[in-house]
């Protein structure tokens, strides 16, 4: 793979499956369950084919009010092995770190 991605999230319903996806070319990169608080502590591998440049990351999940959300970071990619959180953005607050 091409290194992991960590990300924290909060604000959902406890127990919710929530789905972590990379895009430009969308690709699953796996699914994570919120504790009782409603947050997720997960990594994540990047794919090595992932080319560097900006993406976008989304959270998708059911929300501490019931509702389905989704929760999107910048990030970019700055080789096959880095990225970097941009930003934060939507109802959800979440944190991005990589290493790799």
């Amino acid at each position: 793979g091409g290194g992991t991605s960590s990300v924290r999230s909060a604000g959902w319903t406890p127990g919710a499956t929530v789905t972590a996806v990379l895009h430009s070319d969308p690709g699953v990169l796996g699914t994570a369950i919120a504790s009782s608080a409603g947050t997720i502590d997960a990594s994540f591998v990047l794919p090595s084919s992932v080319p560097a440049g900006s993406h976008s990351l989304s959270l998708t999940g059911t929300a501490a009010d019931g509702s389905v959300d989704t929760v999107s970071l910048p990030v970019t990619v700055t080789s096959l092995a880095g990225a970097s959180e941009q930003a934060a953005a939507g109802n959800r607050s979440a944190a991005l770190s990589f290493t790799g």
